[in-house]
């Protein structure tokens, strides 16, 4: 819960560029628990932008279905 809380935090930019790099090399001098990277996932779900239309023109694009 706390690691997403804090990377809600950069995500919502509420932290500042050298926070984010202390976070970091912290994370990777210790290397990061598996509760960690499922924080960092439940942030970045929290803050996904659902567009069912966007993802389905993108698909139709990438088959060539859209002539672009």
């Amino acid at each position: 819960a706390e690691a997403e809380e804090v990377f809600g935090w950069i995500l919502d930019g509420e932290t500042s560029e050298e926070e984010i790099v202390r976070f970091l090399v912290a994370m990777t001098e210790r290397s990061e628990t598996a509760e960690e990277i499922a924080g960092a996932a439940r942030a970045l779900r929290a803050r996904l932008i659902q567009c069912p239309h966007l993802m389905m023109r993108l698909i139709a694009a990438a088959r060539g279905e859209m002539g672009i």
